[in-house]
């Protein structure tokens, strides 16, 4: 499922831009009206930690709920929904159990961010045995990201008319799409005198990680505590990559080239609850930080002499 989802070799990169990837849905624009209808639980399961907004909201919606539901227990200390615990905790903890070589082989693979601590990368791969019925595999998920971030760098250094068309289908939000489509215009606004186009030579993925894992479930009937439940999965990816940029056409002068190394990262959002129907899309991304991969270079030789 994931793999068919995620593979971008060169044939998905053709397929890519004509707008045919299935890992980049169009119906990502529709993402902020669904997150509107969401119920959450009384707290999201998260792999990081929470910001101090963050924690506030949670706590004025647990204090809403237990207005809602008078002679409720005060909760789990976990702020979990006891509930849910007793009603998905058996199952979660023999997922985990059963797939503990999974955790081993992502971690010997080094698929997780190498800021991460050991806990949230167990908390990582916990999230993934939350749903019922889809496991996601985050180290066939990394390698399939570093697969993709050539195939949308390309896009990005296309004709800017089209490019950013394109990312305002495949985004869910408008300054996601215009982060990712106005990347060859700053380059070129930075670097290239004279109105003459940037181009990219090559790329060079250095690094992709997993940085965090998120879980949100909602019940279908929140009135009526049934079995149906719809569930989503958010995977945040670190890359730290080197774009090789051409600056000239002829490509002669010593100043027609540049190496800029850069790191962002991307969140993607999936329905997870039918395996058969997951299709992940770019939910938010972060600003490009950019330094000179000269800088770079020297700042390692200064400091390992």
């Amino acid at each position: 499922m994931l793999a068919r989802s995620l593979l971008l070799a060169r044939a998905g990169a053709a397929r890519l831009a004509r707008g045919g990837c299935d890992f980049v849905s169009v119906r990502g624009r529709a993402l902020p009206l669904r997150v509107q209808r969401r119920r959450p639980l009384s707290r999201a399961f998260s792999a990081r930690k929470p910001s101090p907004s963050e924690e506030e909201e949670d706590s004025d919606d647990e204090s809403e709920s237990e207005d809602e539901s008078e002679g409720e227990s005060e909760g789990h200390w976990s702020g979990v929904d006891p509930y849910y615990l007793s009603r998905r905790g058996v199952g979660i903890a023999g997922r985990v159990l059963s797939r503990m070589p999974d955790f081993f082989r992502w971690s010997e693979a080094r698929a997780f961010s190498p800021r991460a601590p050991d806990e949230a990368r167990s908390a990582m791969f916990v999230l993934t045995q939350f749903p019922r019925n889809t496991r996601v595999d985050l180290l066939e998920f990394r390698d399939a990201c570093e697969q993709l971030v050539h195939a949308l760098y390309e896009r990005m250094y296309a004709e800017r008319d089209a490019c950013a068309a394109y990312f305002t289908d495949v985004t869910a939000d408008a300054a996601a799409a215009a982060q990712l489509s106005d990347k060859a215009a700053r380059q070129a606004a930075r670097f290239a005198a004279g109105g003459r186009r940037v181009r990219l030579e090559q790329l060079s993925v250095n690094r992709v990680a997993i940085a965090s894992v998120d879980y949100t479930s909602e019940l279908l009937a929140p009135d009526e505590r049934g079995d149906g439940e719809n569930e989503w999965l958010e995977v945040t990816v670190h890359f730290d990559v080197t774009e090789h940029l051409l600056l000239a056409s002829d490509g002669v002068g010593l100043d027609d080239r540049k190496s800029i190394n850069t790191t962002f990262a991307w969140t993607f959002e999936a329905n997870v609850t039918q395996p058969e129907a997951v299709e992940w899309w770019i939910a938010a991304v972060t600003p490009f930080a950019e330094t000179s991969a000269l800088l770079t270079a020297a700042s390692a030789s200064d400091s390992t002499e």
